[in-house]
């Protein structure tokens, strides 16, 4: 029995005395009883050394009450502590250790001795030290970033939250950090949600549809969204860009997002965007413009050339005739040779007059001005009431008008241009009437010369605005009153066109720019 004890004890010292850790025993008042070649080589001193020696002593003041409580809680049942402290080596050298100390108790239950088992940890406090400067080195530089910038581990709880990020959203790192369930989506959009950075785990295109743009690059994603609720629901255009965090396996353990307000930026290109459109459109409308312009001087030409053709075949004609009744000496032929002749010059005069008033309108003009119509009326009237007089014609007016902006003379001779063509087709009727008036079409104020002449053919109607159209081409007048008359309104933005039916009297309709 008692050999079997003995060969018992001595592979219970074989195993002790080869482990790596360093073992030891002590009474309760501290005295070493036991180490191993362990401790003693870690130490650097022999069993004799240290057998009898306290224990304490070799624990720096700053950890010793720390040791002294974990000992004191130790009892039959909680036997077993573990704890972590400095311990000076010989030549004043300091290391960390950290010991598991187990309290021994007899059958009685009475403490018997304490055993201690440790490692140093030294390199490990080191790389741990290291690793926590590193940690708080990196959140010092999120946390200094310009741009909103949070950080999640795998699990994507919260574990950074930037300054820049705090005045964004107005959520305190505080409240955040350790946060998961979609949290930091709360700020954004007001409850728990994935937002871009969780593209980073996931590939969901119904996330990918809330992005007005989306792109991954390698294992970053870029992203732009309005999100309405921030800054106390004015809302702000973001900018956000994604990026994996791995370990040195490759494996992905978080994830970060940085957040750029890019607002200025966006409602910078809208005004651009509508700038540059407002450019077009008025390119398109200049464009046009100058189409219509081309083919309004072609026509012009045209139409120039072959009127004033007209008078000078009758001048070059009569010249013949003027010379061989000069031959002659045939008086009474001569006489009505020149007067056709005369007659021709007069008529060319007067086509050339009207052609110059239609050029000069739009490069010789009055600066508009509010006036009233009434006034423009009253204008208008003192030119052609003796016109209407003579040809027993009755002019009609509206009670009330509306004031407008325009040039005033060119408006005025317009009107009088467009009162003179009604008097002179309705004076033929038993009861000639010409109304001056305006009505609303809409939203648009609409001003007319009405009268019960003889009215124009439809297909016709489009052709009276044209320079010299003539309806009777032996009736008075060159045929430019509607033409000048259609350059005056379009000169001012506004639009002109004949509302008619044969038979049934003319009128003549025409907007212009109003005063509110």
């Amino acid at each position: 029995m008692e050999e079997a004890l003995r060969e018992s004890e001595r592979f219970y010292r074989t195993i002790i005395e080869d482990q790596t850790d360093l073992i030891c025993r002590y009474r309760s008042d501290g005295v070493i009883t036991f180490v191993n070649d362990a401790y003693c080589r870690y130490f650097g001193k022999t069993r004799d050394e240290i057998i009898g020696q306290i224990l304490m002593p070799l624990i720096p003041e700053e950890d010793l009450e720390m040791a002294r409580q974990k000992f004191s809680s130790l009892s039959r049942k909680s036997p077993l502590t573990s704890y972590e402290h400095r311990v000076v080596l010989p030549g004043g050298l300091v290391r960390w250790q950290r010991w598991t100390d187990r309290a021994i108790f007899d059958d009685s239950g009475e403490l018997v001795e304490f055993q201690s088992v440790g490692q140093d940890i030294t390199e490990q406090k080191k790389l741990d030290e290291e690793l926590r400067r590193a940690y708080k080195r990196l959140m010092d530089i999120i946390g200094f970033l310009p741009d909103a910038t949070f950080v999640v581990d795998e699990d994507r709880r919260v574990i950074a939250w930037n300054r820049a990020i705090e005045d964004m959203t107005g959520v305190r790192k505080e409240e955040i950090i350790g946060e998961g369930d979609y949290a930091y989506g709360v700020p954004f959009y007001g409850f728990n949600r994935p937002i871009l950075i969780d593209h980073i785990f996931l590939d969901d295109d119904g996330l990918r549809d809330e992005y007005d743009y989306i792109k991954r690059m390698g294992d970053t994603v870029f992203g732009e969204v309005f999100v309405p609720s921030l800054y106390g629901g004015k809302g702000a255009y973001l900018f956000g860009t994604a990026s994996p965090l791995f370990d040195d396996e490759g494996r992905i353990v978080g994830a970060i997002e940085s957040i750029r307000d890019i607002t200025d930026r966006k409602r910078a290109e809208m005004v651009l965007q509508k700038a540059h459109d407002e450019l077009e459109i008025r390119v398109l409308e200049r464009t046009r413009e100058l189409e219509a312009k081309n083919a309004e001087m072609e026509r012009f030409a045209y139409t120039v050339s072959h009127d004033l053709r007209s008078p000078l075949v009758t001048i070059q004609g009569f010249l013949g005739f003027l010379q061989e009744d000069v031959r002659d000496r045939d008086g009474e032929k001569i006489d009505a040779d020149i007067e056709m002749i005369s007659d021709a010059v007069e008529k060319m005069d007067y086509l050339l007059q009207d052609t110059l008033r239609l050029s000069r309108i739009g490069r010789v003009a009055n600066p508009p001005e509010d006036v009233p119509f009434e006034d423009i009326v009253g204008d208008a009237l003192g030119s052609i009431s003796e016109m209407a007089r003579s040809k027993g014609v009755e002019i009609s007016l509206a009670e009330e008008w509306p004031i407008v902006h325009v040039d005033r003379l060119r408006i005025g001779e317009a009107l009088v241009n467009l009162i003179e063509n009604g008097i002179r087709y309705s004076a033929d009727q038993p009861r000639p009437r010409v109304e001056v008036g305006w009505r609303k079409d809409d939203e648009e104020t609409v001003f007319f010369v009405r009268d019960n002449g003889i009215g124009i053919d439809p297909g016709q109607q489009e052709k009276v605005f044209e320079l010299f159209y003539k309806a009777d081409p032996e009736g008075e007048g060159t045929g430019a009153g509607l033409a000048i008359v259609k350059r005056i309104i379009e000169v001012h933005g506004g639009r002109i066109w004949v509302e008619s039916e044969e038979g049934e009297g003319s009128t003549f309709c025409f907007t212009l720019p109003m005063v509110d």
